[in-house]
């Protein structure tokens, strides 16, 4: 005894099979599209180096921080490690593709070398580590006698 499959089971297997495979790639084209990565900082440089510097000459950098995420970036606090690097306060929310500039300013009271951090703080929610930004220079003070 020969098996066969009539017309209409061989067409109605075939459609099925190009139907199924299609909507199966769509999904997953469509599905890879959509893949949400939340926010995420990005800054323009995370250190700057004055070189070297009059000793009664003020001093200031910007960084940049851009949130190149898909979610609002929450900043929580932006602190110093010593007296003499002086951050503008900055607490808020930057949203997607948003950018802000973080004024620092330079207090040449040190003595010679420098080397200061700064420590951006994200909030708890997102479990952003914090991102240190460090300024090095040399406060020149021979240029006094000058």
């Amino acid at each position: 005894m020969k098996f066969s499959i009539c017309s209409f089971c061989k067409h109605f297997v075939t459609r099925l099979f190009y139907h199924t495979s299609f909507a199966l790639f769509s999904f997953l084209i469509f599905s890879c599209n959509s893949v949400e990565i939340g926010p995420k900082a990005s800054f323009d440089k995370t250190l700057y180096d004055f070189g070297n510097v009059k000793a009664d000459e003020e001093v200031s950098v910007i960084f940049k921080v851009t949130n190149v995420g898909d979610k609002p970036l929450h900043i929580k606090k932006i602190k110093s490690n010593c007296g003499c690097t002086v951050p503008k306060p900055f607490q808020g929310q930057l949203e997607p593709n948003q950018s802000h500039e973080i004024l620092v300013d330079i207090d040449p009271y040190t003595l010679g070398a420098f080397n200061s951090s700064l420590i951006v703080i994200f909030d708890d929610k997102n479990k952003i580590p914090p991102k240190t930004l460090r300024i090095t220079g040399v406060f020149d003070y021979l240029s006094l006698l000058e």
